[in-house]
């Protein structure tokens, strides 16, 4: 994998004490196994910025000591997997009304230009503006057909 800074948000994932070992010490019994826990309890982290199906690992590496030698080092590894954020568009600000002239059989109306927010808490995922189904008219607040 390629090594990725945590956005601001989600630093407690990795924070100190979110990894825990309890007890630290055990009493060696003659080479039956004896369990030491751990615990993984990160604070609040926003993980908004996961896209859909990403994996975000997070792995810790524990090791135990005699008092002479070093065991071999495990992994501890906790996978998140990320979900789809829905894109979030806002800010659809209509333009002001344009005016009929005098002798509008013919009028050639101007451009009319703006734009509106996007926005998806997911990181990277291309955002595809379209527009949906046919236009609705209205005339003084009631659908109309225009003539052909």
């Amino acid at each position: 994998g390629v090594n990725y800074t945590l956005p601001a948000g989600a630093t407690a994932l990795t924070a100190a004490g979110a990894f825990s070992i309890t007890p630290t010490t055990q009493t060696s019994n003659g080479g039956a196994g004896t369990a030491i826990a751990y615990t993984y309890d990160p604070a609040a982290a926003n993980l908004d910025f996961l896209r859909a199906g990403q994996s975000l690992t997070i792995t810790y590496q524990v090791k135990v000591n005699d008092g002479t030698a070093d065991s071999a080092v495990q992994d501890v590894t906790f996978t998140i997997t990320g979900a789809n954020d829905a894109p979030v568009l806002s800010d659809t600000t209509n333009p002001a009304a344009v005016v009929e002239l005098a002798n509008a059989s013919t009028q050639n109306l101007a451009a009319i230009t703006g734009s509106f927010a996007v926005s998806d808490l997911d990181i990277g995922d291309t955002l595809t503006a379209s527009v949906v189904g046919s236009p609705v008219v209205q005339l003084n607040g009631v659908n109309y057909t225009l003539p052909a």
